[in-house]
C-alpha cells in the first residue's frame, strides 16, 4: 500500500495541536470470465496480478461462462484461494461447469436476478495404450472426486455429490443458488462447531491424562534398588 502523508505543523500563535494525515492507495481489480474458459497460458498475466494484491485491495470476479478447461479452472481457483485481497464473485448470468466452481470458490458471492448455475462431473478423453485406460480412469475418478467434493461440499449434499459422480447434472436458478448458499453457510457453521467441540474434548482428555501421570507414584529403577541394598549392607 502506498501512503501520501501531509504534516500540518503546530500553530504557535493560536497554540493548536499539530496532526498528520495519511491517505491510503488501494486497488480494486475486476476480472471478467465471460467466455469459454481457455488454456492456462491465457490467464497467466491475470493470475500473476492477483497474486500481487494485498489485504488492502479488492478483487471482483465477474462470471458469465459455460465453462471450459478444467486445468485453467483450477489455476484460477488456486489464485482466488491464495489471494490476500477481499474477493467477491459476481454471477452476472451463466455459471456453468468450471464457471460454477470458480463462483463457489469466492469467499463472497453476489447473485444477479437472472443468474443460473450448472454443476456436473468433469469429463475427458483418455489416450494411450488400452491397458492403461483402466488405471487412468481410476486415478482421474479419485482425483476429480476429491477436487470437486472440496468445491461443492455443503452446496450439494453428500448424496447429491455421489449422484453427480454417477452422472447426474444439477441446475439452479437465482433463488436456488441463494438457497444453497445459505445451506452451505449453515453446513460450515456446524462443521466449525463440531471441530471446536472436538478440540475442547481433546484438551480435556489431555488435561486428565496429565493429572493421572502426575499422581502416579514413581517406581524406582533396578539400579536404584540395588544401590540402596548395598548401602544397607555396608552400614
Amino acid at each position: 500500500m502506498q501512503m501520501n502523508q501531509n504534516v500540518f505543523p503546530q500553530d504557535l500563535f493560536n497554540q493548536q495541536l499539530s496532526y498528520r494525515e495519511a491517505q491510503s492507495i488501494s486497488t480494486r481489480m475486476t476480472v471478467r470470465i465471460d467466455e469459454d474458459i481457455r488454456e492456462v497460458q491465457y490467464y497467466s498475466n491475470v493470475i500473476e496480478r492477483i497474486n500481487e494484491l494485498t489485504e488492502n485491495d479488492e478483487l471482483h470476479v465477474v462470471i458469465n461462462t459455460g465453462g471450459g478447461s478444467l486445468q485453467s479452472t483450477l489455476a484460477i481457483i488456486n489464485a482466488i484461494n491464495n489471494c490476500q485481497a477481499e474477493v467477491t464473485g459476481i454471477i452476472e448470468g451463466e455459471a456453468s461447469s468450471g464457471g460454477s466452481a470458480i463462483a463457489l470458490s469466492c469467499p463472497s458471492l453476489a447473485v444477479s436476478p437472472y443468474a443460473t448455475l450448472f454443476i456436473h462431473a468433469a469429463s475427458g478423453i483418455t489416450g494411450g495404450k488400452m491397458p492403461d485406460h483402466a488405471a487412468m480412469f481410476s486415478f482421474n475418478h479419485k482425483w476429480q472426486s476429491e477436487v470437486l467434493s472440496d468445491i461443492y461440499r455443503g452446496f450439494l449434499t453428500d448424496k447429491e455429490l455421489e449422484e453427480m459422480f454417477n452422472g447426474k447434472d444439477f441446475y439452479f436458478d437465482a433463488d436456488g443458488i441463494i438457497e444453497r448458499l445459505e445451506q452451505r453457510a449453515k453446513y460450515y457453521e456446524n462443521k466449525a462447531k463440531e471441530a471446536e467441540k472436538a478440540e475442547k474434548k481433546q484438551q480435556l482428555e489431555n488435561a486428565k491424562r496429565s493429572q493421572v501421570e502426575v499422581s502416579k507414584p514413581k517406581r524406582k529403577s533396578q539400579k536404584a534398588l540395588l544401590d540402596e541394598m548395598m548401602e544397607e549392607l555396608t552400614t
